[in-house]
């Protein structure tokens, strides 16, 4: 959070983080006969997935620029953001997607100089041009019902993004990756992002990275006797279509090219213990119960281009049992 040089108040200021809200998407057609029209999920407003949080008020001291983080997480100060919120992957029976959304209250304007309010500023390093990704996030103007995704011709780098995360509380498995924008040594903000989902490996000028970070608080122990193994479930873009018991977890799968266990034989695995604030994915505060692979080095292939892999987590503890799954992650290589 920054305080404009323009600000006219006392310090210490108060000011109001956005409320949030996660909506499920829908498919929209965006852009313009000049400049081309392309396929995005965007919001549905009709259809919210979770309550909405409320607005919460910090204190900055001073003028000048702060680092504020404001965590759903069963151990955060706030009560208001204590309780877990349940949020299914399926809807009839089918995946749908989410969106996180931030509301600016109403009456907020950038250009007072009395009221704070959020504004979306460039990222560090954010690709949104060729050949890097495209960006499914951007704004909604609730008074001319417009939509404007960053990635979309016209815009190539926009306003920039607010950084917003979220905590799970089942066992969880992200990629991280060099085509996800963000900057390494800036700590506020992380090399994951769905970016490291769609990423330019087959058609870039040089090699790129993606890894694998891994989260289950639940599992954590000292010394660590839990690991988080990513194994590749399936291949090609139509995805796992039915689940498959090994012990107590369930694997998302597709028989006809599920490659199970192929990442376990090359040796991606980890305790999960604590992740140190700062690491290698670029996390400010330490995580218990994470881990966060080295990355893998892709070289350039256009013969690549397409190319889908679908990636679950399973936990393994004392013994080799195996004792829960994570969520399903998809990498494609454009």
């Amino acid at each position: 959070i920054a305080v404009h040089a323009g600000f006219q108040g006392l310090f210490p200021a108060r000011v109001e983080v956005p409320s949030l809200q996660a909506y499920r998407t829908k498919e929209e057609r965006l852009g313009s006969p000049a400049l081309g029209f392309k396929d995005y999920d965007v919001v549905d407003f009709t259809a919210p997935a979770t309550g909405r949080f409320d607005p919460i008020q910090i204190d900055l001291p001073s003028p000048g620029s702060f680092t504020v983080q404001v965590e759903l997480d069963p151990a955060a100060k706030d009560p208001k953001l204590q309780k877990l919120v349940p949020m299914s992957g399926l809807v009839g029976g089918k995946r749908a997607a989410a969106a996180i959304v931030l509301r600016g209250s109403a009456g907020q304007s950038s250009t007072s100089p009395f009221q704070a309010t959020a504004v979306m500023r460039p990222s560090y390093l954010e690709r949104h041009i060729a050949p890097g990704r495209d960006s499914y996030s951007g704004s909604y103007e609730k008074a001319t019902d417009t939509v404007r995704m960053y990635g979309m011709l016209g815009q190539p780098s926009p306003r920039g993004e607010l950084y917003v995360s979220l905590l799970f509380d089942n066992p969880t498995l992200s990629l991280f990756g060099s085509s996800a924008g963000g900057h390494p040594t800036h700590s506020a903000e992380t090399t994951m992002g769905p970016g490291a989902f769609d990423t330019d490996a087959a058609t870039g000028k040089k090699f790129t990275s993606v890894g694998f970070f891994a989260q289950a608080e639940q599992f954590h122990d000292s010394p660590a006797v839990y690991q988080m193994i990513p194994l590749i479930v399936c291949l090609g873009e139509g995805g796992p279509v039915v689940g498959q018991s090994l012990g107590s977890a369930v694997l998302r799968i597709d028989p006809a090219t599920s490659r199970l266990g192929l990442l376990f034989h090359l040796g991606f695995w980890g305790g999960l213990s604590t992740y140190k604030a700062g690491g290698l994915v670029g996390f400010v505060q330490d995580k218990r119960g994470s881990w966060a692979s080295t990355p893998i080095n892709i070289p350039p292939d256009p013969g690549m281009k397409g190319s889908v892999a679908w990636m679950q987590g399973i936990v393994v503890g004392v013994g080799g049992t195996l004792i829960e799954s994570s969520n399903v992650v998809r990498l494609t290589l454009n």
